[in-house]
């Protein structure tokens, strides 16, 4: 598909969610542009919307990942790319929001894509965040399998009601045996257990 040419209908004769409506037409990745002159006037080509390609992530986004990861809060718990890799190796849904080049959002789910899904990592960059991306990625992942009953662990203060806004309850019925601290994976690191995470889930 080529380039989208720039809308030239003057600003001032459409409306600002128009041209978003208008921009979304085309594919993640192309740079859409509107006409902020006045009629009869060829005004400036301002670009309003930079669409997000929403994809899944590939071995070349790791380093990005594990940056974003680290920037996220994740650090004691990935000690290296290598840590990070190992993690994605082993799940099954590893999901990225990537926008001008940059990934700026990802998520991984490990499930048997019949019955049973764990939510376990949702990471947004500080400059994307409360914008409906987050969401996006969440609803990207548990939305490939209506039978599915997604479980997580929502230990960050924000995370019940972020995750509460997508259709996850606090479940009264989850169970949990936490990892062990001597348990032999040299590449991710190993914390005290702390206080348990209030787990959730959404019944699909």
């Amino acid at each position: 598909m080529q380039a989208p040419k720039p809308c030239c209908t003057p600003f001032a004769a459409i409306s600002f969610t128009r041209c978003i409506d208008w921009a979304r037409m085309y594919p993640p990745g192309f740079a859409v542009y509107i006409t902020l002159g006045r009629i009869g006037s060829a005004g400036a080509l301002t670009k309003i919307m930079n669409p997000t390609a929403i994809r899944d992530a590939t071995p070349e986004d790791e380093p990005q990942i594990y940056a974003l990861l680290l920037e996220s809060g994740w650090g004691h718990r990935l000690s290296s790319v290598l840590a990070l890799h190992e993690l994605l190796a082993a799940s099954q849904r590893k999901v990225v929001a990537v926008i001008d080049g940059k990934v700026v959002g990802f998520v991984r789910a490990i499930t048997d894509g019949l019955s049973n899904g764990y939510l376990s990592m949702v990471a947004v960059s500080a400059q994307h965040r409360r914008n409906g991306l987050g969401s996006s990625l969440v609803q990207h992942v548990v939305s490939e399998g209506d039978g599915i009953t997604w479980v997580l662990r929502a230990g960050r203060p924000e995370a019940k009601q972020f995750f509460s806004s997508l259709g996850f309850a606090v479940s009264t019925e989850a169970m949990e045996l936490r990892r062990r601290e001597n348990a032999a994976n040299p590449s991710i690191e190993r914390t005290s257990p702390g206080k348990p995470g209030t787990a959730s889930h959404l019944q699909r």
